[in-house]
């Protein structure tokens, strides 16, 4: 200490910002940050981007529900993870997908990403991308085919 004035260095390891911010508290926020880019699929392809959204969202909860261990289910779904997981699968996909397509790739992307590898922060691979992945390998032409926007 330099000067007698009794200011000590502190050396620590990352994070260096410490907040109190949880995990359904920083999925809610993900979601609100996804609102523009629903806004904007609806602007371009119609009601049925959202209708697209929600299937997958769907098909996420159920299996949020269906997979989940007793003692974690209500904790599962409150944590806000299978909500962000649907949109995003929902988003990654063409409008004139079939619905029950979107709900079985929200349902894998929860079932082979998070839950096959142990739950929330355990999966190897993007959710969501699971589930795209997943609907490509099964249904090619129907995740290759999309329509273009209106106004073009």
């Amino acid at each position: 200490m330099s000067g007698g004035r009794g200011h000590r260095l502190q050396l620590q390891a990352a994070p260096f910002l410490h907040t109190a911010l949880s995990t359904p508290r920083l999925m809610v926020e993900v979601i609100l940050c996804t609102v523009p880019v629903l806004l904007a699929a609806m602007w371009w392809f119609g009601v049925v981007a959202l209708l697209v959204v929600a299937a997958a969202t769907a098909g996420a909860l159920a299996a949020e529900w269906l997979l989940a261990t007793d003692g974690a289910r209500g904790r599962s779904l409150r944590d806000g993870s299978g909500v962000l997981t649907g949109v995003l699968v929902g988003l990654t996909l063409p409008p004139p997908i079939l619905l029950w397509m979107a709900a079985l790739g929200g349902f894998v992307a929860i079932a082979l990403g998070k839950q096959l590898f142990g739950g929330l922060r355990q999966n190897l691979f993007n959710l969501a991308l699971v589930g795209r992945a997943f609907l490509q390998a099964a249904f090619p032409t129907a995740i290759t085919t999309w329509t273009a926007p209106r106004g073009f």
